[in-house]
């Protein structure tokens, strides 16, 4: 089966991020992307992540964490905590943030939830600018020596 086209068609951050269906719009290539892009825009050389418990969450976690660190990014994984948590540790640390949650969409749909240095919500020129990296970025392949 060939790999979706990154990001695919129409996937664009609304309010909070991104979201969709996982497995079908939200998967491992699109998110390891995303994480890519927004590694140079985030404003930090670290990134605080975390996840919520849907059943997608780890896989999503990890595919974003390799876009992050082959962006150059420290990736500091928080496991399973609330979005606030992420957001509080990014304030404290002075660093960027990224929750993988669908918030209050369905179980099968998941996400990711950017914030900027020092755990602020992206802003309107922030999301676009990130937009237009993701868009204009060729699929990755995954970082090397990361376990699958």
């Amino acid at each position: 089966m060939a790999e979706p086209e990154v990001p695919p068609a129409g996937l664009r951050f609304g309010t909070d991020g991104i979201r969709g269906r996982a497995g079908t719009r939200i998967v491992d290539p699109v998110v390891r992307a995303l994480g890519r892009s927004a590694a140079d825009l985030l404003d930090s050389d670290r990134v605080f992540l975390g996840r919520d418990t849907r059943e997608s969450g780890p896989g999503l976690s990890r595919a974003l964490a390799e876009g992050f660190a082959a962006g150059g990014l420290e990736v500091v994984q928080m496991g399973v905590v609330p979005t606030p948590a992420v957001a509080h540790a990014a304030a404290l640390e002075g660093a960027a943030a990224a929750m993988v949650t669908a918030s209050h969409n369905p179980w099968w749909d998941n996400g990711v939830k950017l914030f900027s240095a020092g755990g602020l919500k992206l802003d309107d020129a922030q999301q676009a600018a990130i937009q237009a990296a993701w868009d204009a970025l060729p699929e990755l392949e995954g970082s090397p020596g990361l376990e699958r």
